[in-house]
């Protein structure tokens, strides 16, 4: 058996041997790939959504004080008609003005 025969042997035997790890060596690179691209595409999702909920945090405080505000308003006009309907009833018991 002459050496070029036998190298060529023992390479056979390496490539036979060897391309099974080199393709699970592609299939992990491929798989980490895709792991850092879902990690990165959940990283930026999480991140505009937290923007998204303080936003919206912000427009429902926004819409509290609001109410807030008129309900104080709306208190005070009830205030109002209530001091106004005790001045009636005090002058129709005075016998002022009739209703």
């Amino acid at each position: 058996m002459s050496d070029d025969t036998l190298s060529q042997l023992i390479a056979d035997a390496i490539a036979a041997h060897l391309a099974p790890v080199v393709k699970w060596l592609y299939a992990v690179f491929a798989g980490v790939i895709v792991g850092t691209a879902f990690v990165v595409g959940m990283v930026y999702d999480v991140k505009y959504s937290i923007v998204d909920a303080k936003r919206d945090a912000d427009e429902a405080k926004a819409t509290a004080l609001s109410a807030i505000q008129l309900t104080t308003d709306l208190r005070a006009v009830v205030v109002g008609h209530d001091r106004e309907i005790a001045v009636l009833k005090i002058q129709n018991a005075r016998g002022g003005v009739k209703p």
